[in-house]
């Protein structure tokens, strides 16, 4: 019977296979939670002898766990391994050198995980200084916490995104298509929306126009994602005033700096006209543009049937003379 039990909170299958891989299972049985509201739920259930907690994770950051473990006597006791695909993400929070608990960098490796489990196990062991919380793990009263909305049917891109996020500054929600993502809206009030523009069942186009036609949802700072920028610009065209476009594939500066650029946009005032904004004019006016070519082929129609009609008018009178000519005839003849 394995001795130890080992809590994996990761949203990463990838993760919790490799730790699940890389312990002994005679000696380990390996607990997974897949968001850090299971984990804590697991940890006060199951008490663990060892944590592993990815420092980015869905619906609750592991900043923000990892708060909650070392503000309990009872919880900041157990052995704690912190991961990160960037060791920075980390240090943003909490200066080196790590004095209670144990880091190692993604993707995991058999070595470097064994030897950060025996490390952490070590240094759960120090006496803590009688402090409240730990010095320098307090979130700032600035950093308050902020909704970001992914709409986009690749899990890849609804996977990626997070872990490029600043820590502890976002609760991220996902949304495999543009209904599931507007229904997330209406209940959620995001703070920031990341919409792919080519989805199923309702794309980022259809999105586009429900988010531009209402004044309390175009206020929410917005950035397009697509493959191809020609894709946007098909609908809207350049520059993008009230939104930001991000191309995919992106980096962490990329998205980071769209994000800015987003919530800049957004607080720009808007022109007055009713309801429709300045945005939605732009949307009408790219599909006026399909419009005005069918429109214009129609008129075109339309003024050779007016010139045909006009013609046959210009020959009434020469068939009127002929019509008298012929009634003449055949009173002639009757006669």
């Amino acid at each position: 019977m394995p001795s130890n039990k080992v809590l994996v909170i990761d949203d990463s299958p990838t993760s919790q296979s490799a730790v699940r891989e890389i312990l002994p299972k005679s000696n380990f049985e390996v607990l997974e939670a897949k968001d850090t509201q299971e984990g804590l739920n697991l940890i006060r259930q199951e008490r663990p002898n060892l944590i592993v907690l990815n420092f980015l994770a869905s619906k609750q950051s592991g900043w923000e766990v990892f708060q909650q473990i070392q503000v309990s006597p009872e919880l900041q006791k157990i052995p704690l391994v912190l991961m990160s695909g960037r060791k920075e993400e980390v240090t943003q929070k909490i200066p080196e050198p790590f004095e209670y608990f144990e880091f190692v960098e993604k993707p995991l490796q058999q070595k470097t995980l064994i030897q950060a489990m025996k490390s952490a196990m070590a240094k759960a062991k120090l006496p803590r200084r009688q402090t409240a919380s730990p010095p320098a793990q307090k979130a700032p009263a600035s950093a308050a916490t902020q909704k970001i909305l992914i709409i986009d049917d690749a899990k890849v891109i609804r996977s990626q995104i997070p872990e490029m996020l600043p820590q502890g500054k976002f609760e991220v929600l996902e949304a495999k298509d543009g209904e599931e993502g507007l229904n997330l809206i209406r209940q959620d009030s995001p703070n920031l929306i990341l919409l792919d523009w080519i989805m199923p069942r309702l794309g980022g186009w259809e999105v586009f126009q429900q988010l531009q036609s209402q004044p309390e949802l175009q206020t929410i700072p917005l950035v397009v994602m697509s493959g191809r920028k020609e894709e946007v610009k098909e609908k809207l065209s350049e520059p993008f005033e009230y939104f930001e476009f991000l191309e995919k594939p992106f980096n962490n500066k990329q998205l980071t700096d769209a994000i800015k650029s987003a919530m800049a946009k957004a607080r720009r005032v808007r022109p007055s006209v009713g309801t429709a904004s300045s945005q939605t004019a732009v949307v009408a006016d790219s599909s006026a543009g399909v419009q005005l070519h069918v429109l214009n082929e129609k008129i075109a129609t339309m003024q050779a049937e007016i010139n045909g009609l006009k013609q046959q008018v210009a020959e009434i009178p020469g068939l009127k003379k002929q019509l008298a000519q012929l009634m003449a005839f055949v009173k002639q003849k009757l006669h």
